[in-house]
C-alpha cells in the first residue's frame, strides 16, 4: 500500500442501501467511494489497492467476515494496520465495542448524512487516535 488517496472512501456493510447512500453522497460531495457487502471482499481491495483509503467504514454485521474479523486482520496486516476505521452498527455500547476493536471512532445506525459527512471530517484530517 501506499499512500493514502484523499477522496477515497471505503464503506464496507452488507445492507445494499447503505452502500448505495454512502456512494451516492460522496459522490456529491466530489469523493470517491469503494463499497463492498462484506469484509473479506474489502480486504481484498485493501491488500490490492495502490492507494489506501483515507477513511474505512465497516459495519460490525456482515456475512462471510464481520466487521470485527476485517479489523483484526487490518490490524495484524503491517501494511494496513494504521489505516483508519470506523465502525457502524446499531448495537449498544457501540462506542466501547469501538475501543476493544481498536477502531478510530464509532457511527451508530440509523445515521443521516449530516452524521456522515461530520464523522468523515472529524477523523479524515486530524491525527489517528485510537480508543484507549
Amino acid at each position: 500500500m501506499s499512500d493514502q488517496a484523499k477522496g477515497i472512501i471505503a464503506v464496507i456493510d452488507d445492507s445494499a442501501d447503505i452502500r448505495l447512500l454512502c456512494k451516492q453522497a460522496l459522490k456529491m460531495e466530489g469523493r470517491e467511494a469503494a463499497v463492498f457487502e462484506n469484509g473479506l471482499e474489502a480486504l481484498g481491495y485493501l491488500r490490492a489497492a495502490k492507494h489506501s483509503p483515507s477513511l474505512i467504514f465497516a459495519d460490525l454485521s456482515m456475512p462471510q467476515m464481520s466487521g470485527s474479523e476485517l479489523i483484526t486482520e487490518i490490524r495484524k496486516d503491517p501494511g494496513l494496520k494504521n489505516m483508519r476505521i470506523i465502525i457502524t452498527s446499531g448495537w449498544r455500547d457501540l462506542a466501547k465495542r469501538a475501543a476493544e476493536l481498536g477502531a478510530d471512532g464509532y457511527l451508530a445506525k440509523p445515521f443521516g448524512l449530516d452524521q456522515f459527512y461530520e464523522t468523515i471530517e472529524r477523523h479524515e484530517n486530524s491525527p489517528s487516535v485510537k480508543f484507549s
